[in-house]
């Protein structure tokens, strides 16, 4: 099952293996979507007038430019997305990245290029505490989020190629409609054990009360979990809690069946994608604090040779806990 975790933070990610049904859609990064909608985004200006069907767009390091703005339509509303660069908030000046193989070990400088000059995050007009977090690298991927409509993810289809005059076509499916329980541990177990594992891989960082747990679902599927409403009224009258800037580096790993899994496409742009939405999630307040997560190196794995002792298997919690232990070797 291809997976990475993010050290230091309590999240998991995995990606679901591919099944043999048949969907009428499929992603560029998911497979199995069974309630997923066809769109066709546009790029508009601040008015809401078209401007084009090419959706991607890369901003000037060096200028400070207007903010970026698209149309999409989900549950038949045309959704107005607001957006701003945000690749600084979550990518170090210096992060490396990193390629393992059996025998060799490649280690060089990211290059902040046009691969880093296409995140963003921001909000849906008119819809409050609504959140967004896209790239505009290779069409727009990332997640919509409203207080009525919920969690959202959209991505290019990839049964469909772009076309400067018919557009390009992109799947939106609702998260919440994901299933996240395993089969293999009953509800009320499984909710104890976690506590139990809980675990900070090492790290200083204290155990949160508010957590937030990103998953790949086998449909492809992405669930976001955050935390309890209870939690959320309390911080409504902890205010000075809230405004205590927290600072989370990041290490992201991706094994060799994720590289396998991407082996036709930029696993790293799809990496920080995800990252810019890990990014945006942190800084909502209902977190408990403000908390900027910054990716400081990101660790490919072309080789099941070069995974020595991180044991990846299906069971989430006990390879958390494997690759809590295997990464303290690189974080000592």
């Amino acid at each position: 099952m291809p997976q990475f975790w993010i050290c230091g933070i309590i999240f998991l990610l995995t990606v679901g293996t591919t099944f043999e049904l048949e969907y009428e859609h499929e992603g560029i990064y998911s497979n199995g979507i069974a309630d997923g909608k066809l769109v066709i985004p546009r790029k508009v200006d601040q008015h809401g007038n078209h401007l084009s069907h090419l959706l991607d767009h890369y901003h000037d390091h060096q200028a400070n430019e207007s903010t970026l703005h698209y149309h999409l339509e989900i549950d038949n509303e045309t959704l107005h997305l607001e957006l701003e660069p945000s690749h600084e908030s979550f990518i170090a000046p210096l992060m490396v990245v990193e390629r393992h193989k059996r025998d060799t070990k490649v280690r060089k400088k990211y290059k902040h290029s046009n691969t880093s000059s296409c995140f963003y995050q921001g909000q849906i007009r008119g819809h409050h505490r609504s959140k967004v977090a896209l790239s505009s690298c290779n069409g727009i991927t990332g997640f919509v989020a409203t207080k009525d409509k919920g969690f959202y993810w959209v991505e290019p289809s990839k049964k469909h190629k772009p076309h400067h005059r018919l557009g390009h076509p992109h799947v939106v499916f609702k998260t919440q409609d994901v299933n996240p329980h395993s089969a293999s541990v009953p509800p009320k177990k499984r909710r104890k054990h976690r506590r139990r594992r809980t675990s900070t891989c090492g790290t200083k960082e204290p155990k949160r009360k508010a957590e937030t747990r990103i998953e790949w679902q086998p449909q492809g599927k992405v669930l976001v979990q955050g935390g309890r409403r209870s939690r959320y009224r309390n911080l409504r009258r902890t205010k000075r809690s809230v405004s205590t800037p927290h600072h989370v580096e990041a290490l992201v790993v991706a094994d060799s069946t994720m590289m396998t899994f991407h082996e036709h496409g930029d696993v790293q742009t799809y990496l920080l994608t995800i990252m810019n939405v890990v990014s945006s999630l942190y800084k909502d307040h209902t977190v408990g604090n403000l908390v900027h997560i910054v990716v400081v190196k990101i660790l490919l794995l072309d080789e099941e040779e070069a995974e020595e002792e991180l044991n990846v298997s299906h069971a989430a919690e006990a390879t958390l806990a494997n690759f809590c232990r295997w990464q303290r070797k690189l974080n000592p």
